[in-house]
């Protein structure tokens, strides 16, 4: 299935993730980042490709990705990142894939569908509020960049929640995520001289993706 998958991608995509992964390769190496930094960036990139396509494979690399990403966002004390890999990412790869497979259409892409405004309106209130809760819980246990992280994992939960029901508005979720992943890990790159450009290579391949995963889902509503 995973062969498949990938096989099935356009031209574009297939480029597009040849681009990211020799640019996440060569300057890992560079850099001189850890082998489960390039693993890591290489399974993510692989993964939400895959979910831009509605392609269920994707769930496979997430699986690779949530467990590398955890331990990474656990060094550089990213706590709330851990957490939300390891004990909420982690088993969403087997829900996510369960309730996938049950709304497949003919061939192998997930049905999409979206959200109208004014429960979008209501889920970005809710949203904001949970954020400034996570910034007083992280300020309490010492994390660091409170702010960053919390609406990092706030925002990442709710775009799960809505990937998981195959809503197109995930995708606004996952653009502001990406920007939150990009400053904090230039933050990180920049204190641990080059450790974690692998990492944020990701994120700004995740960025590029997400724009796209947001026109692509939208334009097949049917």
């Amino acid at each position: 299935m995973i062969y498949k998958d990938i096989d099935t991608l356009s031209v574009a995509r297939k480029s597009y993730l040849f681009v990211m992964l020799t640019i996440i390769v060569s300057l890992s190496l560079y850099w001189g980042d850890t082998w489960y930094g390039m693993l890591s960036a290489f399974s993510g990139v692989m993964c939400v490709v895959l979910v831009a396509e509605k392609k269920i494979s994707n769930f496979a690399w997430g699986f690779i990705n949530c467990l590398l990403y955890g331990f990474i966002s656990y060094k550089n004390g990213f706590f709330g990142d851990m957490s939300l890999n390891w004990f909420v990412y982690l088993p969403f790869q087997f829900v996510g894939f369960y309730l996938w497979n049950r709304s497949m259409q003919e061939g192998s892409e997930v049905i999409t569908k979206s959200l109208d405004w004014v429960n979008v309106f209501n889920l970005a209130l809710l949203t904001a509020f949970i954020v400034y809760i996570g910034h007083e819980i992280l300020v309490m246990y010492g994390g660091n960049h409170p702010w960053l992280d919390s609406f990092n994992v706030t925002l990442s939960l709710v775009a799960t929640v809505l990937m998981a029901k195959r809503y197109a508005e995930q995708w606004l979720c996952w653009i502001l995520v990406n920007l939150s992943g990009i400053a904090m890990w230039i933050q990180a790159t920049m204190v641990n001289g080059g450790d974690g450009v692998a990492t944020l290579i990701m994120w700004s391949a995740f960025l590029i993706n997400s724009l796209y995963g947001y026109y692509n889902w939208k334009s097949t509503i049917k």
